[in-house]
């Protein structure tokens, strides 16, 4: 009895001792009203030719738009059926994520195929819901240098109405909104290739992440953080003064280099970025997305995960959805409209019946 005392409290102690931040996962305290339902599934409504992810907004309960790099698609009836963007979309754009302006009108960041090695930074912008695009002329101003070499849009988010912030494979790009036209204000160059870009009027103007690299942008320049080094980031939110970083890091066995599999990180900060807390719910191969609304949200991650919290993300609850696909994207429209875009043209909504 003793010895089995003993043990118990050698485990206590070393729980205690261990330093460990994560976050919570369990089914109980947390109730979740709606439901998840899936609205489409493997490849119907937005097939591409390889598996890709989806990202999507919506303007009120039916009409909404999505891409998955390869095309844009409309919906009119909340995301059941969808349009190719064949006869509205030009087709030598490649978008990779859309923006809703304050306006209501889209942008959407992408690059253009010069040849089979070179591309062009590209935005397109639709002030109709996506019935009809243009292609925004680029006025580079004093960075010409950027029409000489290969480079995509990946990444945008707006510091004001007519200011926004790009993630590129070149650095953090500033650029100002004019009619039917941007201009390059600014590029802060970094080594690594930007995946994430997200502003804020509150803390930092903006955060930008890449493999293995976080950048925070304000009124004293730009500077590094230090969140822990072996994992890329490639998602950032700056949510009510937080900021949360998604990120991944390759596995590999002890006794060799053989890569093993994929393991996922959440990260939170309430301090700007100076320290860093691990919230994260359960072991899984990646994070793709992270939404808060008044300290309620959802978290969305590979192989059909999703996880809600109401406690602004000290504990997750695993919430199951029709659906085994990896989930990315989440649109709120209001706490009875959320939808969730996923791989392969997975379209999953959650509603109260």
């Amino acid at each position: 009895m003793k010895c089995i005392l003993a043990i118990l409290i050698f485990v206590l102690l070393a729980m205690s001792m261990s330093g460990c931040n994560c976050a919570s996962s369990n089914n109980h305290g947390t109730k979740v009203v709606g439901s998840w339902k899936l609205l489409s599934k493997e490849i119907g409504i937005i097939p591409g030719p390889v598996s890709v992810e989806t990202d999507l907004i919506f303007f009120d309960e039916n009409e909404g738009i999505a891409t998955n790099i390869f095309q844009v698609s409309r919906t009119v009836d909340g995301g059941k059926e969808w349009i190719r963007g064949h006869d509205f979309y030009p087709q030598d754009i490649t978008v990779s994520l859309f923006i809703l302006a304050e306006d209501q009108s889209v942008l959407g960041v992408g690059w253009k195929h010069l040849d089979e090695e070179r591309r062009a930074p590209a935005v397109v912008h639709s002030n109709d819901r996506g019935k009809t695009w243009t292609q925004l002329e680029i006025d580079f101003g004093d960075e010409k240098k950027l029409t000489n070499g290969s480079i995509s849009f990946v990444d945008i988010c707006f510091e004001s109405p007519d200011i926004a912030w790009l993630a590129s494979d070149v650095g953090l790009v500033e650029i100002s909104l004019h009619e039917q036209a941007i201009r390059i204000e600014k590029v802060l160059r970094t080594e690594e290739k930007l995946f994430s870009v997200s502003c804020s009027s509150t803390g930092p103007r903006v955060v930008v992440v890449g493999k293995g690299a976080v950048y925070r942008y304000g009124d004293q320049g730009v500077s590094r953080l230090y969140p822990p080094s072996d994992f890329t980031y490639s998602r950032v939110r700056q949510i009510d003064n937080d900021i949360w970083l998604l990120g991944w890091k390759r596995l590999h066995s002890n006794s060799n280099s053989v890569d093993t599999g994929e393991s996922g990180i959440i990260l939170f900060s309430g301090d700007g970025g100076s320290t860093w807390e691990n919230r994260t719910p359960k072991e899984i191969r990646f994070f793709s997305d992270i939404e808060f609304r008044k300290g309620k949200g959802w978290l969305t991650g590979s192989d059909g995960s999703l996880f809600y919290s109401d406690d602004n993300g000290k504990s997750w609850h695993h919430v199951p959805v029709p659906s085994t696909h990896d989930l990315y994207s989440i649109f709120y429209l209001n706490e009875q409209n959320i939808w969730i875009s996923g791989l392969n043209g997975t379209i999953l909504k959650y509603g109260v019946d």
